[in-house]
């Protein structure tokens, strides 16, 4: 099948246009009906010549995402994941994945134990404002991990990631607000200018990149609504694009 548009895709330094691994993305397809039923979801390699890239570059002056664009590009159905009907649904199982697994990583900005070391490193642990925010932070951060614990045993018991990983995604979130607040208190105006010192410039990214985790993997406000409707059983928002073709 041929498709045509443009996504938004993860780099992180590693999907290169010319990347010699032939990294593979993921595509919806979009065809003439009335709802998200009818959607096939295929798989690609960044290597094909019908792609074009373009990197956005961001406020950190990072590029961790990609603009790609897709003019006639040809998948042969060999790629296609599930069902043509099935698109929607391997669709959300992904994002189940993606927004389930939102944890911290051991990248400086997203570690508890980071972040008490440079309050050691800054002998503020003493300090009671910096205390109490600490004991926020971790508060946070161990709820974090416990629902990262919950999900991967579900996840090693066969279970399919649901509707509640949205709850994940916001814990994420909030931990990693959180921590952008406790270390601006502690660097000040440090955070803004490499001075050499240990454990200082480097959260620079971390507090730059910090409102974008709002967004990342869907919004505050469509998780909030996937939790409501889908895990509370909630009414849903009126919507006046039910039958209308996408």
């Amino acid at each position: 099948m041929a498709m045509n548009g443009s996504s938004m895709a993860k780099k992180f330094g590693v999907l290169e246009p010319n990347s010699p691994n032939g990294e593979w993305q993921s595509v919806e397809q979009t065809v003439t009906s009335p709802n998200t039923k009818e959607l096939p979801y295929s798989l690609f390699q960044w290597t094909l010549p019908e792609l074009k890239i373009r990197q956005i570059r961001q406020m950190s002056g990072g590029t961790s995402f990609n603009e790609v664009f897709l003019t006639d590009v040809r998948i042969p159905d060999a790629y296609r994941v599930g069902d043509i009907g099935e698109g929607w649904k391997v669709a959300l199982t992904v994002l189940g994945f993606e927004r389930g697994s939102s944890n911290g990583s051991s990248r400086v900005g997203g570690n508890w134990a980071q972040a008490k070391g440079l309050a050691e490193h800054l002998n503020l642990t003493e300090d009671p404002v910096i205390r109490d925010q600490l004991a926020r932070l971790y508060s946070q951060y161990r709820i974090m991990v416990l629902n990262n614990q919950r999900v991967v045993a579900q996840t090693k018991a066969g279970q399919a990631p649901g509707p509640e990983g949205s709850i994940s995604k916001m814990i994420w979130v909030k931990s990693m607000n959180l921590m952008s607040d406790v270390i601006t208190k502690m660097l000040g105006p440090r955070i803004t200018a490499d001075t050499g010192e240990w454990g200082t410039f480097e959260w620079n990214e971390h507090l730059l990149g910090a409102p974008g985790y709002r967004i990342a993997g869907g919004s505050d406000e469509i998780q909030r609504n996937i939790v409501g409707e889908r895990v509370l059983g909630l009414p849903g928002e009126p919507r006046v694009d039910k039958n209308t073709p996408l």
